[in-house]
């Protein structure tokens, strides 16, 4: 298959990851990848982009429609881990990694599968 052919290879030339759960909010899915309590912040696709490639540099004119301490005090921007999106469909949550495999760890996958009564064989 040519790669050309696949929507986004022009945009995420390091490929993308998605994770797809039923039963389960946004929120909960997040502190479930990062252990963390997740306080969620509403952002669009380019404000999540903006984020992403400004970093920890990310001043208040590079998402003008966002206030920049509500997104340092809920660790969007910061260097240690990938940006994660998170919405929903109906009854399916789904969170999704823009570059990177960070989602695609089995941990992870574990983590967010756990009583759901989906399986990946079992755990070592």
């Amino acid at each position: 298959m040519n790669m050309k052919l696949l929507p986004n290879s022009e945009l995420y030339d390091t490929g993308y990851c998605a994770l797809f759960v039923r039963g389960i909010s946004p929120t909960d899915i997040l502190s479930q990848i990062s252990g963390d309590e997740y306080r969620p912040v509403l952002v669009d696709r380019m404000e999540a982009e903006a984020i992403k490639m400004a970093g920890e540099d990310l001043e208040e004119e590079d998402v003008p429609e966002l206030d920049i301490d509500e997104l340092r005090s809920s660790g969007m921007i910061c260097a240690d881990g990938p940006l994660l999106r998170a919405g929903t469909h109906d009854d399916w949550c789904f969170v999704i990694e823009s570059e990177g495999p960070y989602l695609a760890k089995k941990e992870i996958i574990q983590s967010v599968s756990r009583g759901t009564g989906c399986s990946l064989g079992p755990e070592k």
